[in-house]
């Protein structure tokens, strides 16, 4: 009797510890494919319909034709930024309540056996926070003409609450908004100096 029950005991505790990792892992990896189609279900009902560059940037020129300065438009890049954040939360939140199926056999530790069995369903609490920003690039794009590219940075961090521990998983998706060439000469105070960085304080940047 007493042998058995410290063999029971040691298999209890293996299967523990194995249920354990093995919900860590798989919760990682469900959640990780979660934020990738939220990610996408937010950006193409986002950009569904192309923003035109002239919505989301103002080109100003001097006498001489030269680009004198580039505005960006915080209330179209604010409400671009909200409604990507709000739709990434909300799709998060709806994938996650589906929770995690783990064959029976993966709590065995066993790599021949972690597919079979019947599917135990269980559920993750994802704590979620989203957070958009608008970055900006230019490149050369022949004689006097600069390509000025819009990106939009979806940096998604998750807390993924197990009854064993909290495991954090980040990721972050960058989106091309919209591009325009610019001709003319541009300022190298605009070329190299973060144009969109110093409107950021203008951009509601997390939704959770």
């Amino acid at each position: 009797m007493l042998l058995f029950l410290c063999l029971f005991c040691f298999l209890a505790i293996v299967m523990v510890r194995n249920a354990s990792s093995v919900l860590i892992s798989v919760s990682e990896a469900a959640v990780r494919s979660y934020t990738t189609v939220a990610v996408a279900q937010a950006v193409g009902e986002t950009l569904a319909d192309t923003p035109e560059y002239s919505s989301l940037m103002t080109v100003t020129r001097d006498e001489n034709g030269d680009v004198s300065d580039i505005i960006a438009n915080a209330s179209a890049i604010n409400a671009i930024a909200r409604k990507m954040a709000y739709l990434t939360q909300n799709a998060l939140n709806e994938l996650a309540s589906d929770g995690v199926d783990i064959p029976v056999g993966a709590f065995t530790g066993i790599d021949a056996f972690a597919g079979l069995g019947f599917k135990i369903n269980l559920k993750v609490i994802p704590v979620s926070t989203v957070e958009c920003r608008f970055t900006s690039e230019f490149t050369s794009a022949g004689i006097n003409q600069t390509l000025h590219s819009l990106y939009i940075q979806i940096v998604t961090d998750i807390s993924i609450v197990t009854p064993s521990k909290t495991v954090n998983v980040g990721a972050t998706d960058e989106v091309l908004v919209c591009e325009s060439v610019i001709v003319g000469a541009i300022p190298d105070v605009i070329l190299g100096g973060g144009l969109l960085n110093s409107y950021g304080a203008l951009i509601p940047q997390t939704a959770g």
